[in-house]
């Protein structure tokens, strides 16, 4: 029973190896580019806000 458990357990965590991806860089397209943000105002409201000429 023990051995069973081992050999499964041990099967689980060697399929489950963490992977490391390579590091990517991203470009922003101004164009089609927005910051949005909102807060919520005492239970009242919620205003928003947004940037949109972002560089």
């Amino acid at each position: 029973m023990h051995l069973k458990t081992l050999s499964f357990s041990l099967a689980v965590a060697l399929a489950s190896t963490v992977t490391l991806a390579a590091p990517v860089d991203y470009k922003i397209d101004p164009t089609h580019t927005a910051t949005v943000f909102s807060w919520n105002h005492f239970g009242f409201s919620t205003p928003s806000a947004n940037f949109s000429d972002i560089q």
